[in-house]
């Protein structure tokens, strides 16, 4: 999700303005990231941000990353997908320390015995423990699930136009968010696409 404007012209839905960390996060009234990192620390650093594919969860954990740095917490973030599992070798482990936090975006790609050695390890240090999932893990609280609607696509996207010459209605929105199942990366890639072709009309 993403907060900044595009020029007029660029294309407001290239992968420069809408990959994860290219703009701030947009936050719904009722949360914030101070509201997170509030229920962050009032689990001692461990959390979970659960959600489907492209639904934003990238994109929040890097802003929550930035603000745990601003506020001199030590960080070691880790990236896991499907097609690049991250490997956590026994230094990585053996590095982490009290009161450092530790992210990772991908939890449930680790597989059980990788995940199992993580929570050890941040428990044994004893540090925070922050994670994406797509599904709820266990031993985690969740700071917040994620439910993507096209309602917030349309909010997302008319502030992601506002300076483009090219029309991109809510029934534009609304029918790529459907025809992507609801996943917001899938969306922007698909009205992408809509912004081209009108501009060539």
């Amino acid at each position: 999700m993403t907060g900044d404007r595009p020029p007029s012209d660029t294309n407001p839905f290239a992968t420069r303005w809408t990959r994860p960390g290219a703009a701030p996060y947009w936050f719904p009234d009722d949360h914030s990231v101070d509201s997170l990192l509030g229920a962050l620390r009032s689990h001692r650093g461990w959390g979970q941000i659960v959600g489907p594919h492209g639904s934003g969860k990238s994109t929040l954990l890097i802003e929550l990353e930035r603000a745990l740095e601003s506020a001199g917490r030590r960080v070691w973030s880790y990236r896991s997908f499907s097609h690049a599992k991250v490997v956590f070798t026994r230094s990585d482990r053996r590095s982490w320390r009290p009161g450092d936090q530790v992210i990772l975006d991908g939890f449930e790609t680790l597989g059980p015995w990788r995940r199992w050695a993580v929570r050890r390890a941040c428990r044994r240090a004893p540090c925070g423990l922050l994670v994406t999932s797509h599904r709820r893990q266990w031993g985690i609280p969740v700071l917040w699930t994620l439910h993507p609607t096209p309602e917030l696509a349309w909010t997302l996207a008319s502030r992601m136009t506002r300076s483009s010459p090219v029309p991109i209605t809510r029934q534009d929105v609304e029918r790529a968010f459907r025809a992507c199942g609801g996943n917001l990366r899938e969306t922007w890639f698909a009205l992408y696409d809509v912004v081209t072709r009108r501009r060539t009309e």
